[in-house]
């Protein structure tokens, strides 16, 4: 067993803990005075990080903002870099934390703020006295994004690799709490995130000849798992069973909808639909660049309880974050986000090579691959508040390669 000896990032975990109280607006804000602090504490070095796609994503964000601005309302083209920003900013607050504490390591930080995330939930569900599904959905899916990051890599760290943050048994149960959050939010993305990042790292862990601890470990993680889904009451498991089987029904663009209802019913095919025409039927530059920040994507089924707040029948995000990209950035800012994603699986692939801890590439690649399906599914770092732990490892995990 290895007691972890890392120090914390102190001012970093206040933030990030701060935050699960705050609004998003709230939180990028505050995010904003820790970056300009992190800036002033390095005698005003900015720290640009070495990013696969980040150069040329933020060139599309620069572009498109100058290109929205000719169009449309500052109100609106504020509105969408208020989607974009937040969480590039906490890459630059990883990478200059990295930079400026060389000797501090970003995990045990991490395992800090997980178990701050499940413990305040659980104190959350135990106030409320309620085991119904909206609201276990509403509890457990506080943060739940970040968790599922979060649990996987410490799952191997610290059952895997015998790695202790506080005491054995305290990290254990911290991981297994984090486990039920996971399942208890009821969402299906942020169980398959997880499993996603759980998979891939258990794949590159094998690799270094470890496959019969990994195949142990595997199927220990499957029977719990199992187990507590057939533990569910059946007025949480059968609407859980059949948001799982209607998955793919309503992400299926080829359906035909027709109706307020029809699309109600499969939100998130119609807003693919949607954005598939409108950009159809765009010319070849705005095909190619986008229609710049301020653009949303027009629909001609609004949701009842939206009549009134939708503006001339555009609503400004997707559940889909390519797609909101593509309408905005057009292919050359899907090329941007996909390369992000991509070029940061490739990166951690190749460092997996050549450096001696594995641990970070290893998570590099996971949490790569795993964003892209979240960002099909729910936005992934085009979204209304922070994909805070993707971005903030993004950015350190970048600069300590480059270290």
């Amino acid at each position: 067993m290895t007691r972890s000896k890392q120090m914390i990032y102190k001012e970093m975990l206040l933030i990030m803990m701060a935050g699960t109280f705050l609004t998003p607006k709230q939180f990028f804000v505050l995010s904003i005075g820790y970056y300009a602090f992190l800036i002033i504490k390095s005698k005003g070095k900015v720290v640009f990080p070495q990013i696969p796609g980040i150069r040329l994503y933020v060139f599309v964000i620069f572009f498109t903002t100058i290109c929205g601005l000719f169009q449309y309302t500052i109100r609106n083209v504020i509105r969408d870099l208020y989607y974009i920003l937040p969480t590039f900013l906490w890459i630059l607050i990883g990478a200059s934390e990295a930079h400026r504490k060389t000797e501090i390591d970003i995990k045990k930080t991490l395992f800090f703020y997980g178990a701050f995330i499940t413990l305040k939930n659980l104190v959350m569900f135990i106030g409320r006295g309620t085991f119904d599904f909206n609201s276990l959905r509403f509890i457990f899916g506080l943060n739940v994004y970040d968790l599922g990051f979060i649990l996987p890599i410490f799952a191997i760290c610290i059952f895997l690799h015998q790695e202790i943050y506080i005491t054995k048994r305290i990290d254990r149960t911290i991981v297994m709490l984090m486990m039920f959050n996971v399942i208890l939010s009821l969402g299906r993305i942020a169980i398959l995130q997880p499993m996603i990042v759980f998979i891939i790292l258990l794949f590159m862990e094998s690799r270094e000849a470890k496959i019969k601890k990994v195949l142990r470990f595997s199927l220990a993680i499957t029977i719990v798992f199992v187990m507590f889904f057939y533990m569910m009451p059946s007025n949480i498991k059968s609407p859980l069973t059949n948001k799982i089987l209607n998955s793919f029904t309503e992400i299926d663009s080829s359906q035909n909808i027709s109706s307020v209802a029809g699309a109600m019913n499969n939100w998130r095919a119609y807003e693919i639909q949607s954005a598939q025409e409108q950009w159809k039927n765009e010319w070849i530059f705005s095909q190619l660049f986008g229609k710049g920040m301020g653009k949303g994507v027009e629909i001609q089924y609004v949701p009842y309880s939206w009549t009134g707040i939708v503006d001339e029948n555009e609503i400004p995000l997707l559940h889909n974050g390519f797609y909101t990209i593509l309408i905005k950035g057009g292919i050359i800012g899907l090329i941007s986000l996909l390369w992000l994603f991509i070029g940061n699986a490739k990166k951690g692939m190749q460092a997996f090579k050549y450096r001696n801890n594995k641990v970070y590439p290893n998570i590099l690649v996971a949490i790569s691959v795993a964003a892209i399906a979240n960002t099909y599914v729910v936005r992934g770092p085009v979204q209304q508040g922070t994909f805070l732990v993707w971005s903030l490892l993004i950015g350190w995990i970048n600069s300590w390669i480059r270290k």
